[in-house]
């Protein structure tokens, strides 16, 4: 069943697609999101600190900018430089990486830091096996659909295999395979997701003749690392820092 509706719903985004090739031909497309932390969180036990930290995270807005081909998705640069308190500076952080998709290239790209130095972590351009579901739900006037997948990787630091289970609803008369925080793969564009269960992101406007930007740019500074080069680049850090204290 899953794979029927899975097919039906590219045949759905394809006939979207073709009739809205000729009013959006060389526009770049602009969604704005915003994330929060889910209240039963179980990453953040003390309840002061998780108010402070999703006020934080509240406060701050991301971007999805998109052409027929290429995507990249960052924080909308409003720094509060009056703010130097550590609960935002970690916020702000953790919510200050980059992610650039290329469908013609296959390529997917993930810019992050490490001790303050930036890499560029191409990842897979398959990275997700989603299993399309019949549940739906009206976002923004669109209808979405959902989608769920799971993965694991492997901590070097705490020596575990991390699980994860993405969620997400995306929709298929949006008939763009791209989504926030690199959530993306799908026949249509996703509006709300999750990809650890303690932050979801969310769409509050979609603009699909953005005129702010005339082109859409793979990441140039930074180093360019394959996953597990980063993994080793993260292990030798963590390291750096025990001896440090």
């Amino acid at each position: 069943m899953n794979k029927i509706i899975f097919l039906f719903l590219t045949f759905v985004s394809l006939n979207s697609f073709a009739q809205q090739k000729n009013e959006n031909k060389n526009n770049i497309s602009k969604v704005i999101y915003k994330s929060s932390l889910y209240k039963d969180s179980e990453s953040l036990k003390d309840p002061k600190l998780r108010d402070k930290i999703t006020q934080y995270q509240e406060s701050f807005e991301f971007e999805l900018l998109f052409d027929k081909t290429k995507s990249i998705y960052r924080l909308v640069d409003n720094i509060n430089l009056d703010d130097q308190s550590i609960e935002y500076q970690i916020t702000r952080g953790l919510s200050n990486e980059l992610y650039y998709k290329d469908l013609l290239k296959k390529e997917k790209i993930k810019q992050t830091t490490s001790l303050d130095e930036f890499f560029n972590v191409v990842k897979s351009f398959e990275q997700y096996k989603w299993v399309v579901s019949s549940e739906t739900k009206v976002i923004d006037g669109y209808t979405c659909y959902k989608a769920t997948c799971h993965y694991e990787e492997y901590d070097d630091n705490k020596k575990m295999s991390l699980s994860f289970n993405p969620v997400v609803w995306f929709a298929p008369s949006l008939p763009y395979s791209f989504g926030p925080m690199g959530l993306d793969g799908l026949p249509g564009l996703v509006l709300e997701g999750t990809f650890n269960g303690r932050v979801y992101f969310y769409a509050t406007s979609i603009d699909l003749n953005d005129k702010t930007l005339t082109k859409i740019e793979r990441p140039v500074n930074g180093k360019y690392v394959t996953e597990e080069e980063f993994r080793k680049v993260l292990a030798e850090n963590y390291k750096k820092m025990n001896e440090m204290r």
